[in-house]
């Protein structure tokens, strides 16, 4: 696997540049990623002539732009061989990666037939062969499966280094659904005679993501002894699998290996996977996995704490309706224990003991409200209390919004004692917005448990909390709004967003803005069209393309708009847009070294420079963490909906996403910002999805003891 990351690395510094020591690009190449940023093929289609060029440099930089604007139109004019007897290495790779960006037929043609050719490549044939297996994962259909599952058998006697990437082509498959016998039986295969690493773990990803429990069977001793690894990713992802294959002899060993596991990330996993199994088909194991969860709940690592209980929560939620003698028995074992840990385990975190309220209230439902309420009363804390109101929104009975309702009421009573809202501000504090985010997120889980009568008065506070101008509780209504329920009342609520649209202020409430936008599309809000149109002259990009697209809902039409994207290519620096960046990231947990990748993202680096420059980063928080998944900040609201008020282009590239690799948040792609995140272990489902354009070269202990509200101090470059 080393030798994959250093040959890719070494095919993007040729990508964009020929002088890596000067750091100058030529012009062409300049132009390429001017046109690869502004998402045109040029003038005459310059970028497809840039295809013929007799310098394979130029070539490859070309395919990896085509790739990036993702026109499908362009596979069929993909003549390599027309400037030379044979085309580079590096442009196979390029044309292997960019076949694989665009899913299509001929894409899919494209690659077998690089594939049935690649016993003619030369120098770099595995690096070739392994991007070309991969983007065949990407495209494939399932007798492209069994192809590759036919290659296996052909590499393990000539080339067993091709087995790394053909079992993750295998993986990448069932990614997408595609998975059958025989690719079982080659990642079987590969098990029973390899001894790599690389191939092994790649087949325990495989496994999880196969998830078939028929087709797992058969392989249930090779997954059994990848669960045995002594690489932790390995472990991580077998235990994934081994979860799948509802076994409860393979339960029973995850449960006695729990204790025993060192790797944070695997416990993690472990614990997961004890969710696949239904209380009533382990009757004799019950008490063995609420001993086990529950010893985890004490674990020192916290993002084990904070798994454990939320196992707890899942495994036990359908409590009232199991037949497990043992469950029900130890139901107020379990009331207890959750209590317990709230009052008397002092040093637990304030995100643990949220947990903890939101996996009781899973379990017992209603039967905790008079406790639940009591603790919101009693604290100070409102990060815990919003939590609490949260968990709320799991009970059966929906009327029980009204004493939310009062206590909320009251208790914003008393916060305005102690801090007047001299401002006027329908919500006049942060931990004030923390509540109503909480309680309409609440009333958003509760409305289809409540009758019509009381359900209208839930409408109602829809429709006052939607004009609070804060992006979640906004984005809580609205979603609500929308839903089918409140059909009937679908023109008043079309006159209040309306009505509320016109208070939002550019560009202050920007993200505000953009939803109340696509609302009023979903919506078909005939009263917003003259909004809209006016908005179609707007200078911000994302103003006049959401608008431009709420009408198309709304009237059927085509509208164009005035504005422009940014582009990040305007000016480009030829002389350092390659520079080698390294920089740390200060945070209240400590410091974490970065090297920016430059060669794979130039523009995004660029954007995250100029950003840090501004101070930008600066007090952030990490609003998202997933317990071995990633750690996510940027958002200068905190609340995961903010940016810096433009979007810029994705840059994919055959880069993945390992342990520690620095990525661009997005809902989709070219509408990056400012977001970013840290992987916590590799995640092949985001490779060419999301920009990488960095990763962590020292400090991954901090990146795995920093949790949600943890926050950037500084960003200093070294």
């Amino acid at each position: 696997m080393k030798n994959i990351s250093v040959s890719l690395t070494v095919l993007l510094l040729m990508l964009v540049t020929s002088q890596i020591n000067s750091q100058n690009i030529s012009s062409e190449k300049s132009e390429i990623l001017e046109l690869q940023d502004r998402r045109t093929l040029g003038e005459d289609d310059q970028l497809i002539k840039y295809l013929h060029s007799s310098d394979p440099e130029i070539g490859t930089a070309a395919l990896y732009a085509l790739a990036n604007i993702g026109d499908s139109s362009v596979i069929g004019k993909l003549d390599l061989f027309s400037a030379r007897d044979y085309p580079s290495d590096e442009e196979l790779k390029a044309a292997a990666f960019l076949l694989g960006q665009i899913p299509c037929e001929e894409s899919r043609n494209a690659l077998n037939f690089l594939l049935d050719n690649s016993n003619d490549f030369k120098e770099q044939k595995y690096s070739v062969i392994s991007e070309i297996l991969n983007a065949i994962g990407k495209t494939g259909n399932e007798n492209d499966l069994d192809k590759i599952s036919s290659h296996i058998l052909l590499y393990s006697g000539q080339d067993t280094a091709l087995l790394v990437p053909a079992a993750m082509s295998v993986g990448r498959f069932a990614l997408r659904k595609i998975k059958n016998e025989k690719s079982v039986d080659a990642l079987k295969f590969i098990v029973n005679h390899s001894k790599d690493i690389p191939a092994l773990r790649n087949c325990a990803f495989a496994f999880w993501r196969t998830g078939d429990r028929t087709l797992l069977e058969k392989a249930s001793e090779e997954i059994y002894t990848l669960a045995e690894s002594e690489d932790a990713q390995t472990r991580m992802w077998a235990y994934n699998a081994l979860g799948r294959l509802k076994n409860n002899l393979f339960l029973l060993y995850t449960l006695e290996s729990f204790n025993s596991e060192t790797d944070w990330r695997v416990k993690v996993n472990m614990l997961n996977s004890f969710t696949n199994f239904d209380l009533d088909s382990i009757p004799e194991l019950a008490e063995h996995l609420l001993s086990v969860t529950g010893n985890g709940i004490g674990d020192d690592n916290e993002h084990v704490s904070l798994t454990a209980i939320n196992v707890l929560g899942r495994m036990f939620s359908d409590l009232k309706n199991t037949k497990n003698e043992y469950a029900l028995g130890r139901s107020e074992f379990l009331k207890r224990q959750f209590l317990y840990s709230l009052d008397s385990v002092k040093e637990l975190s304030g995100r643990v003991r949220t947990e903890l309220v939101n996996s009781m209230s899973l379990v017992f439902r209603d039967e905790v409200k008079d406790e639940l309420l009591k603790r919101f009363s009693k604290s100070e804390d409102y990060d815990f209390k919003s939590g609490i109101i949260s968990a709320i929104g799991n009970f059966n009975n929906g009327n029980v919004y009204k004493e939310v309702r009062d206590s909320i009421s009251k208790d914003i009573m008393r916060y305005n004692l102690k801090n007047p809202n001299t401002e006027g501000e329908l919500i006049g504090s942060p931990e004030l917005a923390k509540l109503y985010r909480a309680f309409t997120a609440m009333l958003a889980e509760l409305d289809d448990k409540i009758n019509a009568e009381d359900r209208n008065t839930v409408r109602l506070m829809f429709s006052e909390f939607v004009s609070s101008k804060d992006p979640v509780i906004v984005d809580n209504c609205l979603t609500a709004l929308k839903d089918s329920m409140y059909a009937d009342y679908i023109d008043e609520t079309n006159s209040v967003i309306a009505f509320d649209y016109s208070e939002l202020t550019y560009p202050k409430d920007l993200d505000v803005m953009l939803a109340f936008i696509d609302a009023m599309g979903e919506m078909k809000n005939t009263k917003a069209v003259e909004i809209l149109e006016k908005n179609l002259s707007s200078e911000n990009y994302e103003i006049g393309k959401t608008s431009a697209d709420a009408l198309k809902k709304i009237t059927g039409k085509d509208y164009s708009f005035t504005a422009k994207p940014r582009y990040n290519s305007e000016g480009i620096d030829t002389e350092n847009i390659l520079k080698k960046v390294n920089v740390t990231l200060k945070t209240t947990k400590g410091d974490i070294k970065i090297e920016l990748l430059p060669e794979a993202a130039p523009f995004t680096v660029m954007n995250f420079i100029n950003l840090s420059k501004n101070n930008f980063y600066n007090g952030t928080v990490f609003h998202r963490v997933v317990s071995n998944f990633v750690i996510q900040g940027g958002d200068p609201g905190g609340t995961g909906y903010g940016g810096p008020g433009y979007s810029i282009r994705s840059e994919f590239s055959p880069l993945t996403y390992e342990r520690g690799v620095l990525g661009m948040a997005s809902s989709g792609k070219d509408t990056e910002g400012s977001q970013f995140f840290i992987t916590h272990s590799a995640t092949p489902h985001l490779d060419g999805r999301y920009t990488i354009f960095g990763k962590v070269t020292e400090g991954m202990d901090i990146v795995d003891e920093i949790m949600t509200g943890d926050s950037v101090i500084d960003v200093i470059f070294d």
